[in-house]
């Protein structure tokens, strides 16, 4: 205050860098939950008795169909929907692996409207700083699609071999980079050897055909290979 005015001072500070800075976390936030929100991985995070509940991601509600809330006011629901026939190995697992972290177990949940999903569950501890293990963190992912692409195969190959033994078929392939047939147990026994599958050479199968044949088979393979 000078000759009775009042003077005010003060400072101007250019703060665009920090405002981009703080619009790019923000984005980077809300992809990062987009993510969490849509993503077939649930995250959480337990206390390592199981007994709590600290984190669980919002994917739990689409994947498990069970509100969160309810997940939250009793911790072991969780167990509740996995599969009865995998419950006893799940829960003894989680139990004794992870808190020295080698739990990864799947196994099957079952939905409230009776849906069956497959679950891939990794889990890993975290220590304070005394090395205590305060908490359990982990990752849920539903591999339903990859099992059932996995049974397709399956059930594919035994039609397949049921196919070819009815048929009294042999299968064959060639492994071009080593070099070598895989032959099927019927193509031994075609081959007047035990009945079993063995991965063979060129010159092993040729010493196996009638030397009348031998020159008639390689030029097959040239022209074919």
């Amino acid at each position: 205050k000078t000759n009775g005015r009042t003077y005010y001072s003060g400072i101007i500070r250019d703060i665009t860098v920090r405002k981009e800075s703080e619009q790019r976390l923000r984005q980077s936030l809300d992809r990062f939950q987009f993510l969490i929100d849509h993503a077939s991985v649930v995250l959480w995070e337990t206390d390592p008795a199981k007994n709590q509940i600290l984190y669980i991601s919002p994917s739990f509600e689409r994947i498990w169909g069970r509100p969160i809330s309810d997940l939250y006011r009793a911790p072991r629901l969780w167990l509740e929907a996995v599969h009865p026939e995998d419950r006893p190995r799940v829960l003894h697992a989680a139990l004794t692996k992870q808190a020295i972290g080698t739990y990864q177990e799947e196994y099957r949940i079952v939905r409230p409207d009776g849906m069956i999903r497959w679950i891939r569950d990794r889990a890993y501890p975290i220590r304070d700083s005394s090395g205590f293990v305060s908490r359990i963190t982990g990752m849920a992912e539903d591999i339903t699609y990859q099992q059932e692409l996995l049974t397709a195969h399956q059930l594919s190959e035994q039609r397949a071999q049921l196919a070819s033994a009815a048929a009294e078929l042999g299968v064959w392939e060639w492994d071009r980079a080593a070099g070598r047939f895989f032959c099927s147990a019927r193509v031994m026994s075609f081959l007047g050897q035990p009945d079993e599958a063995r991965t063979l050479s060129q010159e092993e199968i040729l010493s196996l055909i009638d030397p009348a044949d031998q020159s008639s088979l390689r030029a097959v393979w040239a022209e074919t290979f």
